[in-house]
This record gives structure tokens, sequence and C-alpha cells, in this order.
């Protein structure tokens, strides 16, 4: 479907919609990327959700008002967005920073979700030393742009093996390099000033499923053993992708994909 725009306050939030499945997923896509991160998720059959999958604000073909960015105002974003497509009760899909707007959006506006899947995220806050890098980083895109960003990036995001994938390579910097300057040092600020999401994890009412790289270092998967330890009520499933680091749903998607399958036929 064609790319279709919003105007929210002082920008225009970019989305597309695609399928026409009985279940809808709101895909929340990581920093420093945007919705095309979720191509083989959207793409892929069978065709049992409708799936809405918007670039944030500052990211893909969104526009990117000044920072700093709060992380409610993704969450606000996003509601502005359901409401226009008069979607009540989605599924919410957050990988890494997506997996942070999720638990916002749960904070605020939490009867508006029907179920929850949380991809190579985390509920903590920062340590002192990364919410200080943050802030370094942010105060440095404006002076050298994106490029310094999302370089050094790739290498955290991606296995070795998919490091030598050219193809896999090429279309992951090709969706950061389309972030603006704004949007990325908005997100930094977003992510560096968050709020402790443990109580919102401990206080889930929804089924939830928690997907993890195997060999991702930035978010491990002890950290999503813990959360998966932490939500009540055996409301929640972990699925370790193999053969994949932060991003298992562009490296493996076919497990990826699986993994959401299953969960979406047990709801």
């Amino acid at each position: 479907m064609a790319i279709q725009k919003l105007r929210i306050g002082d920008f225009r939030l970019a989305y597309q919609i695609h399928g026409s499945g009985p279940h809808h997923i709101l895909w929340i896509h990581g920093y420093p990327l945007n919705a095309d991160m979720w191509r083989p998720q959207v793409d892929a059959p069978p065709h049992i959700a409708t799936h809405i999958t918007p670039d944030l604000r500052g990211f893909g073909q969104s526009d990117g008002p000044a920072p700093p960015y709060h992380i409610d105002d993704f969450a606000d974003d996003l509601i502005a967005l359901l409401d226009h497509l008069q979607i009540q009760n989605p599924i919410l899909a957050g990988l890494s920073m997506g997996g942070y707007i999720a638990f916002a959006f749960l904070r605020k506006y939490p009867h508006r979700a029907s179920a929850l899947i949380l991809a190579d995220t985390h509920p903590n806050t920062d340590p002192t030393e990364i919410h200080r890098a943050r802030l370094q980083t942010a105060a440095k895109v404006h002076r050298t742009g994106i490029a310094p960003v999302v370089n050094p990036m790739l290498e955290k995001l991606l296995t070795p093996e998919s490091l030598d994938n050219k193809p896999l390579v090429y279309t992951v910097r090709k969706i950061a390099e389309r972030s603006s300057p704004n949007g990325i040092a908005g997100a930094l600020h977003a992510m560096a000033r968050r709020p402790d999401s443990n109580p919102t994890l401990q206080s889930l009412t929804i089924p939830t499923q928690i997907i993890v790289g195997e060999h991702d270092t930035i978010t491990p998967p002890s950290l999503a053993q813990q959360m998966h330890n932490q939500i009540p009520n055996n409301l929640s499933t972990l699925t370790t992708i193999p053969q994949s680091a932060h991003l298992p749903n562009l490296e493996n998607p076919q497990p990826f994909n699986q993994s959401i399958t299953t969960f979406l036929n047990s709801l």
C-alpha cells in the first residue's frame, strides 16, 4: 500500500497498512531505523493480520520536529494514528527502542492494547555511562550529521556472519540513512530520559510474546528471560531466534515470523 501521512501538531507522520487479516498489529521500529525494517514480516504469508507500520517522528518519511523528544511523545503519536484509523485495541509489537515506546504506550494508555510483542528490548533505565553517551551523541549529530552514528551501529545490530551478507548490510544501512538528524538526536534524548518500565512489565494483564536474538549483545537473552520471569500469571512466552543478534526479524525472519504466527493463533 502507498505511504500515507497524518498531520500531528507540527509534523506529518508517515505510515502504511499491509494485509487485511483479523488481527491488527502496530509495529514500532527500533533505533536508528524505520518501518522498512518490518518488510519480512508484513510480506510473509499466511496473511492473518493487518499490519500498521509507522515511521516514528524524525525517521524514514516522517517529518522530524526539533528535539528533544520524550518517550511519551512517540506513544502520543501512535495513539493519534490509531484514533485516525479507528483502531481501538491493536497488538503492540516493538523492537529495541520500539519496546521502550510500547512500555510508554501501556503506561499512558493501558486499555488500548490487546496483546504485546517485545523483541530485543528491556524495561530498565540507562546506566549513568550510557545515559551520558546518548546525550553526547545527540549533540554530536548536529555538528557532524548522522553517518558517524549509523556506521558503528551496524556491528552492534548484526552478527559477524550477517556482516558478511552484503545485501543485508546494505539494506540495514540504507534504512538507517533515511533518519534525520532531528530524529536521531530526539530519539537519543528520549531513550536517555525514559523511566523505569519494570512496574509496567509486572502489572501486565495482556498476552505477551518475548523474542530475542540468540547472539544479541545489546539486549541479551538473559534480559529477555528476566522480563519473562517478571510478567505475572503465565501471560508471557519466550522465544530465542538462532543465528541472529539485535535484528532477528531481518537476520533470521523465518523462525521470527513463525513465533509471531504461533502467538497470534494462541490469542
